[in-house]
């Protein structure tokens, strides 16, 4: 089936390139309250600037109040070889003291826990844009922010310790061993609020200077950016043993995306369930465990619409193999996208398979035809990177050093995604005001697709869709998915679908006295098999990602700090992101808005019975 897709191969990396000087901060803020009542634009006392909404809203608005920096020099083999600490009071001053550190030629990388928070209380974006420096990159989705800016050959990267560890500051301090201090905000002394504060940027500067040690000491190439690219320049450094082709075959690209799938979450029961034993059951390892057992795709070698359903099993036998089909099923074994939702229907439908999901589909005679079909040379490309990164969990996991088993627990899990990573569309260009700050969105009737428009940093550029990264390539992540999905499937079919309570991704909640058949399949740190996580007899299932046991309380969208008003409405106070500071133009304070949110028992994943148990969905598309 050979054919030339003019795939390039992805290199092996060899830079062991190091931040030489990084910049830790913290910062509190002084917190006026207001409420916006539907005016256009309000001009806030004492912060300046405008304020642009039309919702009725409490809000807050944060400025700063003081701050701590540390300011450190990394020498290759001799880690941070400096240490000065220093005190603020004032943003210009600080501003200053910054781009002193940035001498022509270098670069700082300046560090802070949610970054953005700091810099936008802190006048970052005002007074260096004055200065003339100018946006090279940003990016700022979900716990990740990265924004870079140069001035000449100066550049300054900032990057948010939420890139490496995604957990709250408190969490981070105790992996470390330095408990975050705690302080009322409201009748604490200054000297202890700067003691508090200082605490902060300690917590954030050892973890950085230990993560740089991990990089030195397990020769992980460079420094990257964030989790999943570290995760990626240290296999591609000293782990990737294994040829890797990428293509840029459009259609085959468009099939991969199509067949890339997350986690199966689905409820087997809607409602409060009687008091019993229950039990929670996670996978050790789902992800490394696929990873290690499977071979992935390495190189496209076809892709073809003409293909006979006999045929099948022959090109399984040698390639991986992706395919857009169409299944008559009885079992909710297959994921499809249905109204925005991942969910696993019965009946009639297409969907796009990967390996593992074509071989069960044909071994039990569920497909009726195969629309497109892309086939891939395959071969085992993570087992050395998954074995020593195990090991090394284990190993501390028996010292006790929390820190370092989370560290490698990231590298283990956020891999593959790398190579289903997409990048926004752009069009740039240089607007060199030294003024600037705002967003806006359009929707362009012509190619459906909403247009962003953002000035920042003497740049302006619209975004316009998404499209593969360089080092993209869909079917390794989709396989990886796929086969974890299918591994917990037959877990479920072990016990009997219709006893599984909950399941979400590598976990299942049953009723203890069904779990005998699944007995095999337990043990407490082997990779693929099961582990006792909590017992508990209280359970209540309102909803994917919404359920309450005696010990733990899920809701998808609200914090735990949420307080709860009525049976299903909760109020907090939500930090927002940059995006909307910068529909509101709004460079010198931060806003914090009070949001209320609904979340009533609700279920269409599947229909609903009115016992309250759950069967799946059915789809007739024809």
């Amino acid at each position: 089936m050979p054919r030339d897709f003019h795939n390039h191969k992805l290199s092996i990396l060899s830079s062991t390139s190091r931040p030489a000087r990084l910049l830790f901060l913290d910062t509190e803020t002084k917190i006026r309250s207001a409420k916006l009542g539907g005016q256009k634009e309000v001009l806030l006392s004492g912060f300046d600037e405008l304020f642009y909404g039309n919702d009725v809203k409490d809000i807050q608005l944060h400025r700063f109040k003081l701050g701590w920096t540390c300011y450190n020099r990394y020498v290759f083999g001799k880690g941070f070889i400096s240490n000065d600490w220093r005190l603020w009071y004032d943003t210009k001053q600080l501003y200053k003291y910054i781009e002193s550190l940035v001498p022509d030629k270098t670069t700082l990388h300046f560090f802070g826990h949610n970054i953005f928070f700091d810099l936008q209380v802190s006048d970052f974006f005002y007074y260096f844009t004055k200065a003339g420096w100018i946006l090279d990159f940003l990016y700022d989705k979900g716990l990740t922010y990265i924004l870079i800016i140069s001035k000449g050959k100066r550049c300054i990267k900032c990057l948010s310790t939420t890139n490496y560890f995604p957990v709250s500051l408190i969490e981070l301090g105790k992996f470390l061993g330095i408990p975050k201090l705690d302080v009322n905000f409201n009748n604490c002394t200054r000297k202890e609020l700067i003691r508090y504060c200082q605490r902060d940027t300690l917590i954030i500067r050892t973890a950085i200077e230990y993560y740089i040690k991990f990089i030195d000491n397990h020769n992980l190439g460079k420094f990257s950016l964030g989790r999943p690219s570290q995760a990626l320049t240290a296999y591609r450094y000293r782990f990737m043993k294994k040829r890797i082709d990428i293509h840029k075959d459009k259609e085959v690209q468009e099939l991969e995306m199509q067949g890339y799938f997350g986690g199966r979450v689905e409820c087997g029961f809607l409602g409060k369930l009687p008091k019993d034993d229950y039990i929670s059951l996670d996978v050790n390892s789902m992800y490394p465990y696929v990873m290690k057992k499977y071979k992935a795709p390495v190189k496209l070698v076809d892709y073809t619409k003409d293909i006979d359903i006999e045929d099948l099993p022959f090109i399984l036998d040698k390639f991986a193999v992706m395919a857009e089909v169409l299944l008559a099923t009885d079992e909710p074994a297959y994921g499809v996208r249905y109204r925005k939702k991942l969910v696993f229907p019965t009946g009639y439908f297409t969907t796009t398979l990967c390996t593992q999901g074509l071989k069960y589909a044909y071994k039990h005679n569920h497909i009726r035809s195969i629309i497109q079909l892309a086939a891939y040379q395959q071969d085992y490309i993570f087992n050395d990177y998954i074995d020593y990164f195990i090991k090394l969990k284990e190993k501390y996991s028996k010292e006790g050093n929390i820190f370092l088993r989370q560290v490698c627990k990231y590298f283990l899990l956020t891999l593959y995604g790398k190579f289903a990573q997409q990048r926004d569309i752009t069009i740039e260009e240089l607007d060199i005001t030294f003024d600037g700050y705002f967003r806006t969105e359009t929707f362009d009737l012509d190619t459906l697709q909403t247009e962003i428009t953002t000035k920042l940093f003497n740049k302006k550029w619209i975004t316009f869709g998404r499209e593969p990264a360089a080092c993209c390539f869909v079917a390794i992540a989709a396989h990886v998915t796929e086969y974890a999905r299918f591994h917990l499937y037959n877990l479920m079919k072990k016990i009997g679908l219709d006893k599984v309570l909950y399941c979400d991704t590598d976990s299942l909640k049953i009723r203890k006295k069904d779990i005998k058949p699944l007995s095999n399949s337990i043990h407490p740190y082997k990779l693929g098999k099961l582990k006792i996580e909590e017992e508990f007899t209280k359970f209540i299932i309102n909803g994917a990602k919404n359920y309450e046991t005696d010990n733990t309380k899920k809701m998808k969208g609200v914090p735990s700090s949420a307080e709860q008003i009525s049976d299903y409405t909760y109020t907090y106070m939500q930090f927002m992101k940059q995006a909307t500071h910068l529909r509101s133009e709004v460079t010198r304070f931060f806003i914090v808005e009070s949001t209320t949110k609904v979340v009533k028992p609700f279920y269409n994943k599947g229909k609903v019975l009115k016992d309250g148990r759950i069967i799946p969905i059915v789809i007739n598309e024809f």
